[in-house]
């Protein structure tokens, strides 16, 4: 198992070295190849080519559809099987099916399996093109059969949420709902 991370077309490999190293003279290199016509995205396209070949990598896990659009070609040109996976906003935000959606039928077409996290999402990838027998549902969250209900009521009313400080997880989404719950219960904390 290799991991590639960082950006919709991996910048970094699991040993956080970068996948299209840009600093002391080979940022010279990659300029001097920009002035010849191959752009740096082609020249890290390049790069996590060369990385799956020479590792001999027979699938690739494209964690979003943002990285398997980049590496849809790459998996074809060299036979490896290519999984797209959908997490939400990819099927659903307008800006990114304005973006990339006219490349979902050859997404579509090109991964072996398509992955999404609920029954809605598959039917949304369907509408979009996929082809019902290559879409796996995983769901995402807690498995609630592990819980059992046990009366929490004399516990303080303290709200937990979890998630990254960033633009698509709207924290201040929960900011503003939270404020709402103190209208109702003052003593109420967020965590």
């Amino acid at each position: 198992t290799h991991l590639l991370y960082g950006g919709g077309l991996p910048e970094y490999y699991g040993t956080g070295k970068k996948n299209l190293d840009d600093t002391g003279f080979k940022k010279v290199i990659i300029a001097a190849k920009e002035w010849m016509g191959i752009s740096k995205y082609e020249q890290h396209l390049s790069k996590v080519e060369a990385y799956l070949i020479k590792n001999k990598i027979r699938a690739v896990h494209a964690n979003y559809s943002v990285t398997a659009i980049p590496v849809m070609d790459i998996c074809r040109r060299n036979n490896i099987a290519l999984v797209a996976h959908f997490r939400g906003w990819a099927a659903y935000r307008k800006t990114i099916l304005d973006q990339y959606g006219h490349k979902y039928a050859e997404l579509f077409s090109t991964a072996k399996a398509v992955i999404c996290v609920s029954k809605d999402m598959k039917q949304q990838l369907i509408n979009l093109g996929c082809a019902e027998e290559k879409i796996h549902i995983i769901a995402s969250g807690a498995n609630t059969e592990i819980f059992k209900y046990q009366n929490r009521s004399a516990n303080p009313n303290l709200f937990i949420a979890v998630g990254r400080f960033c633009d698509t997880k709207n924290p201040h989404l929960t900011i503003l709902a939270f404020s709402k719950v103190l209208k109702e219960v003052p003593d109420a904390r967020l965590l």
